[in-house]
């Protein structure tokens, strides 16, 4: 008896795969198995956003700068937002436990803005995450960056 496991788990697409077996039988010295296919991608969300990453440029101290996150479902199944975070400063944009998850469909897009300010007195870069159950976002996070100077008084 063989036994061939070829591991498909985020391998979706077509695949072509030789396993070369060596036996003492007679005439079967090298045998050459192949195998073709295609792997179906799983039912999942997965999210992208636009723009994903923000260039501010000069900003003044304090002061508040929209930024519009267009967050789009590419995936097949329901995109459901929990929490939008800036690492930095702690500050929670979006909490889902307080106001309810913020659910996107398959293939849906939803915009999101973030009151974003901040009083670094030099450049500075930034991280939002955006927690999800999106098979794309390591750990459940998605990261948005933001970089910028602020100006000084």
């Amino acid at each position: 008896m063989l036994r061939i496991v070829y591991q498909t788990r985020d391998r979706p697409g077509p695949y072509e795969k030789r396993i070369y077996i060596s036996t003492d039988i007679p005439g079967l010295d090298d045998v050459v198995i192949t195998i073709k296919g295609t792997v179906l991608a799983a039912s999942v969300a997965k999210i992208r956003v636009e723009p994903r990453k923000f260039k501010l440029g000069d900003i003044r101290k304090g002061s508040v700068t929209d930024l519009n996150l267009r967050m789009m479902n590419q995936g097949s199944e329901t995109l459901v937002i929990t929490k939008i975070q800036d690492t930095e400063t702690g500050e929670i944009y979006f909490d889902g436990t307080k106001e309810g998850n913020l659910i996107i469909g398959p293939k849906g897009s939803s915009e999101f803005k973030v009151p974003f300010v901040t009083d670094s007195p030099v450049p500075f870069i930034r991280v939002i995450f955006i927690e999800s159950n999106a098979r794309n976002a390591p750990d459940g996070r998605y990261g948005i960056m933001v970089i910028g100077r602020t100006e000084q008084d």
